[in-house]
């Protein structure tokens, strides 16, 4: 994730919460497949650009549950 200085308090958050939990579940998942599509050279950029605006998504996310903003 691209949120180093919050990994402990998303690790007691995704803990205490199933649904945050899933969430970071789901970031990882995407991310997985981002960087899969990234180094395939054969991948679809519209699916690249796709994932990566699910990544960003998931993260704009992360930041509103944490700033209790959901």
């Amino acid at each position: 994730m691209r949120l180093p200085a919050t990994r402990a308090t998303i690790r007691t958050a995704a803990a205490s919460q199933p649904h945050f939990y899933e969430l970071c579940g789901a970031y990882g998942e995407a991310c997985a497949v981002l960087d899969r599509m990234r180094r395939d050279r054969s991948a679809d950029p519209a699916i690249i650009t796709e994932y990566e605006t699910i990544c960003a998504e998931i993260e704009v996310d992360v930041i509103r549950i944490l700033l209790g903003d959901q």
